[in-house]
This record gives structure tokens, sequence and C-alpha cells, in this order.
């Protein structure tokens, strides 16, 4: 049996470059598999903090992966396509593969969140304010573990935040 604590799990943070995204993540599968060396779990799930004001990720839309955000503490405005859907803790949105969603943190307060997504032996992203596609390469051969993305576009930048921010 396996066994973590949350408090055990390295928090990685990060921020974009002009400042607009930034989030800490907690990957409980990710931490799990460093323990069992093992890398190609059926699910992930990770915790997410995003500071008062900021967007945890760009608007994407995935071509396999499924996704589950779960509200555990402050406010949300998921973007879809057909607009903004207000989310409190508590409340729970899915996000099937083509569906291009992005989580924003419009409160004053810190949001927490955790998300549970499939983990597919091949996806790739579609960013449809940038129109640019990232593809995972070689379907989980990467030995070391590590998940790399290439991302293209008209003119084939490999900026990810080209677009975005």
């Amino acid at each position: 049996m396996n066994k973590i604590s949350f408090h055990e799990i390295e928090a990685k943070s990060y921020e974009s470059p002009k400042k607009q995204f930034a989030t800490i993540e907690r990957s409980v599968t990710k931490a799990l598999d460093l323990r069992n060396d093992r890398t190609n779990r059926p699910f992930e799930m990770e915790h997410v903090t995003v500071p008062p004001g900021k967007k945890a990720h760009t608007y994407h839309a995935h071509g396999t992966q499924w996704e589950l955000y779960w509200i555990i503490k402050g406010s949300a405005r998921m973007r879809f396509a057909e607009g903004f859907v207000e989310l409190e803790a508590g409340d729970a949105v899915q996000c099937p593969p083509g569906v291009a969603h992005q989580l924003l943190n419009a409160s004053d307060s810190e949001l927490e969140y955790w998300i549970i997504s499939s983990n597919p032996a091949f996806d790739t992203c579609y960013y449809p304010d940038s129109d640019k596609i990232s593809v995972h390469p070689s379907f989980h051969a990467n030995k070391e573990g590590l998940t790399r993305w290439t991302r293209v576009s008209a003119g084939g930048t490999n900026d990810y935040w080209q677009g975005e921010e």
C-alpha cells in the first residue's frame, strides 16, 4: 500500500512572464510515483492554489484528456466558449475532451481546488486565444518520466506564452 501526507508533497509554484498566470501545485500522483518508480498512472490528481486576481492556466481544450475541477476554498470563474460559469467552494465542473476552458480567480482571496484528470497515453491541446497546438511526444516513451510538450502554431513558435498574455 502506498501512503503519502499532503504536507510531504512538494509544492511547485510558477508565475507567467507578465504575471497574469500563477499557481502553487501539489501533484499527489507524481509524489506517489516517485516513491514507487512508476510513471504510467491511469489518472492525475493535483491540489492547486491560485492567488487573487490570477488565472490558473491558459484557455485550452484537450484532445483526449478529461478534467474534473472541484473547488474547495474561495470562488472562481470558469471560462467556456459560451461564457463564464461562477464557482464556489463545494462546486465541481467536468471538462471533457474538446471543450475549451480556463479557470480564473477573480476574487480577493486565495482559490484552492483539486483537479483530477485522466492520463491518456497521448494528448494534444488546442489554445484558441493564440491558435497554438501542443502535442505530447512519444506516447510516454520518455524514460525520465517528465512531461514534455511540443508547441506549434503558424510560424512555428515554441513559446508557450506567445499570444496568451
